[in-house]
């Protein structure tokens, strides 16, 4: 086959692991959906599922783990074989017993509608289930993975298709290598612009996640920043303004446990109060950053991330005051007084 060949020829390269064919859009993102019916069971309503047409080294070029079956070979893509390989999720969905290895479904997409696209030697959409592979973004970068059927590329012959190449070095500098290659069989072929895998994740929402995230990063940087400092002049202030009378106490029996821990009991009633205020203000604001970023910061983990933070910077501004209200003699400063 010509597809074939010219995969066998970028393979052939110096510093490429893996190549690998697709017919449709990769991940994160998959707009080709299909409509599909099993055979033998009712058909549940919305009854649809991304549908790629790959070559068997996709999943491995792509580090998609096969879960259950097996991959077709070589040899049955070349014959064009009625398989198929879907996800976790579709696996879970239609066969949550775990059944669905050797299941036939039929696919109106995987039959020829347009005059330039060729149809396999008695393809009729029907495929069988022969493998289950992990789940992979496909319905962007924060969204749960939709159902998603691979079946071999060779069963409907289109006039477009994806080469993916695993590398071992930086892949743009084998541009004009590949380029030459391809060219080597033939020259006419005509070829669209190379993307990596973190522009083509960047096109898709990972660039505006990422500045969002640096934004906020060094705003909540600058923010936590002033505050410690903010607070440890107050606590400071505060232990100079009141230590005569932990002088006092210590001079009447007081240890300096004791002072010490008065002088963090008293920070640690505001800093709980601020980080409450603050917590329930992220919640409020919370459809307010939903503008910037696809992200929630209304997850516990990020909530309870925050209140670690801020109680480490808390305890870290009150420790200094605190320790050098204990170290003093107050025999000695009480005689200066």
């Amino acid at each position: 086959m010509y597809y074939e060949q010219l995969r066998r020829n970028l393979a052939d390269l110096p510093n490429v692991e893996t190549v690998s064919i697709a017919t449709q859009e990769l991940p994160p993102v998959s707009r080709y959906i299909s409509d599909f019916t099993i055979l033998g069971q009712a058909n549940q309503p919305e009854q649809t599922a991304t549908l790629n047409q790959v070559s068997q080294q996709y999943f491995d070029t792509l580090q998609i783990q096969v879960l259950q079956g097996r991959v077709w070979t070589e040899a049955e893509t070349l014959r064009a074989s009625h398989v198929a390989m879907i996800n976790q999720t579709m696996a879970h969905r239609y066969w949550p017993n775990g059944d669905a290895i050797g299941k036939t479904i039929k696919i109106p997409n995987l039959t020829a509608k347009n005059v330039w696209v060729f149809n396999a030697p008695g393809d009729d959409g029907s495929v069988q289930i022969i493998g289950v592979v992990g789940d992979v973004p496909n319905n962007g970068l924060n969204e749960a993975a939709l159902a998603a059927l691979y079946a071999p590329y060779s069963l409907v012959a289109v006039d477009w298709l994806h080469f993916v190449l695993k590398t071992k070095v930086e892949p743009m500098t084998l541009v004009h290598t590949i380029r030459e290659k391809l060219h080597s069989v033939n020259a006419s072929q005509a070829l669209t612009p190379v993307e990596t895998a973190e522009e083509r994740l960047e096109s898709e929402g990972w660039a505006q996640e990422r500045f969002v995230a640096s934004l906020f990063s060094v705003l909540a940087s600058l923010a936590l920043l002033l505050s410690g400092i903010g607070l440890y002049s107050v606590i400071s202030y505060t232990v100079s303004q009141s230590r005569k009378e932990f002088w006092i106490r210590m001079a009447m029996g007081a240890t300096r446990m004791h002072i010490a821990q008065r002088v963090a009991l008293s920070v640690g009633i505001p800093v709980a109060l601020g980080m409450l205020a603050g917590i329930l203000s992220s919640l409020l604001l919370n459809a307010v950053i939903l503008r910037w970023t696809q992200a929630s910061i209304s997850s516990p983990t990020v909530l309870i991330t925050v209140a670690l933070i801020l109680v480490a910077v808390g305890i870290l501004a009150a420790l200094f005051p605190s320790l050098r209200a204990a170290s003093l003699d107050p025999m000695k400063v009480l005689r200066a007084e």
